[in-house]
């Protein structure tokens, strides 16, 4: 499979998981981009991802214009009005870590759902990755 198709299949699972869980398709995407960024093979993956997902047009509905995705140690993506979401670490006032943004998108954190649809999401995409 290639990187379209394996891409194209992890939207679908995101869908999926995140009905049968009852949370955004965002949340589910945000835990799997936390996901792909730990394994060094997928990390190159994730701005393909990105760019058409459930997250990406909350974040441009929200933020306005996307300019770029960082990918060295961390991976973050910053908007036209100088938002950056993900893990870069700056002083900047609109900074948002993947875990806040968590909390934005689904309001009421609840680390045993999180974990679960963590452990769904692994065990699903195990064979794609």
């Amino acid at each position: 499979m290639n990187q379209k198709e394996t891409i194209k299949e992890m939207k679908t699972i995101c869908i999926d998981i995140a009905a049968n869980f009852e949370v955004p398709p965002a949340l589910v995407e945000i835990i799997l981009i936390k996901r792909l960024s730990e394994l060094q093979k997928t990390r190159q993956m994730i701005p393909e991802y990105i760019k058409e997902g459930h997250l990406y047009r909350l974040l441009v509905n929200w933020k306005g214009r996307f300019l770029s995705i960082g990918q060295a140690d961390q991976v973050w993506l910053q908007f036209s009005d100088g938002t950056i979401v993900g893990d870069k670490k700056d002083d900047h006032l609109h900074t948002f870590s993947w875990d806040e943004l968590t909390r934005i998108i689904h309001p009421k954190p609840n680390s045993a759902l999180y974990r679960r649809i963590r452990e769904t999401l692994i065990a699903r995409i195990t064979g794609l990755v």
